[in-house]
């Protein structure tokens, strides 16, 4: 637990609401640019995303390191958290 924050609900929103306006797919560099993060806090952050949200294994934001592309699987996200189906 050393060394590690949790994130607040606003940053944890802009990062979903960015993906969203991106059609849940964006490089970690243009993620950073959205959300007014170093791009060096990136990976941090999303280790930290994926612990939140990745539940019992499930992918729901995908990392692909050989592109640096950050993809949030939506309708896993909406089964996961039992979101509305409009959110699919």
């Amino acid at each position: 637990m050393a060394g590690r924050r949790a994130l607040d609900n606003g940053t944890v929103e802009a990062f979903l609401r960015v993906l969203d306006q991106h059609h849940d797919r964006l490089t970690q560099h243009a993620l950073a640019q959205a959300l007014g993060q170093p791009e060096l806090r990136m990976r941090g952050i999303l280790v930290i995303l994926q612990g939140l949200l990745n539940v019992e294994g499930y992918q729901v934001i995908a990392i692909d390191e050989a592109t640096g592309v950050v993809e949030l699987n939506r309708p896993l996200l909406a089964k996961q958290f039992q979101l509305p189906s409009c959110l699919q």
